[in-house]
């Protein structure tokens, strides 16, 4: 039996169905701590959603009560555990413009630095996991190739990287490396010689030279140019 609703060129057949209660998305490991939605379904029609919005950054703050303040940072790496350092920059510029703290040039230059390459590493991730989802794999290995590098540079710089805890209220908590050995991802890209050591901002201008032109490259590929 058919029912006509306002559009006569629809109809509608009336099919027994069962409720269900439907976990959605996102579809990520990190499931449990994002937000979820609940929904009570029937067939095709949701009658009712229930959003519960996880709890990834668990009792943080009631965590932070009974911690000094430069003792928090390492929760602000987990805030966004893909630009760790850019989380540790903004928790130490809230505190400072709250005490009212004045931070010496050296240390906002450095900060400057640090954070823009963290940027960097993070828009690799989110760029190549956007290639996975049009369906394409291979930018999503060279995005993640050239991410590694800036990896390697944290590393030289905080011994950590990942979750890096370097950017701390007052400026860093400790100064960039003079000199490092170039990393052998690096080296790989560049065709030289593993081991070889080089002043640490060379390597940097370097590695952002050959990712620029890399970039130009990419975007003809992807034009077909």
């Amino acid at each position: 039996m058919s029912m006509q609703i306002e559009d006569p060129r629809i109809v509608e057949f009336d099919v027994q169905t069962d409720e269900m209660l439907v976990n959605m998305g996102p579809q990520h490991p990190s499931t449990h701590g994002v937000l979820r939605l609940l929904l009570r379904t029937d067939g095709e029609i949701v009658h009712e959603c229930t959003p519960h919005i996880g709890y990834l950054h668990r009792c943080a703050e009631k965590i932070g009560e009974n911690l000094a303040t430069p003792q928090w940072i390492p929760y602000t790496d987990r805030m966004d555990y893909l630009a760790a350092m850019n989380m540790n920059l903004g928790f130490a510029l809230a505190v400072e413009k709250l005490i009212g703290m004045e931070v010496n040039q050296k240390a906002l230059h450095l900060r400057v630095f640090i954070a823009e390459l963290g940027r960097i590493a993070s828009h690799l991730v989110g760029m190549g996991a956007y290639g996975l989802d049009l369906g394409t794999f291979s930018p999503f290995l060279y995005a993640f190739r050239e991410r590694e590098v800036i990896l390697d540079f944290f590393e030289e710089v905080c011994g950590a990287r990942l979750t890096c805890s370097y950017l701390t209220v007052g400026g860093a908590t400790h100064d960039l490396p003079e000199e490092i050995e170039i990393p052998d991802g690096l080296a790989a890209l560049l065709k030289i010689d593993k081991g070889q050591r080089a002043p640490f901002f060379e390597v940097i201008e370097t590695f952002l030279q050959w990712l620029e032109k890399r970039i130009k490259e990419e975007i003809k590929i992807e034009e077909g140019k």
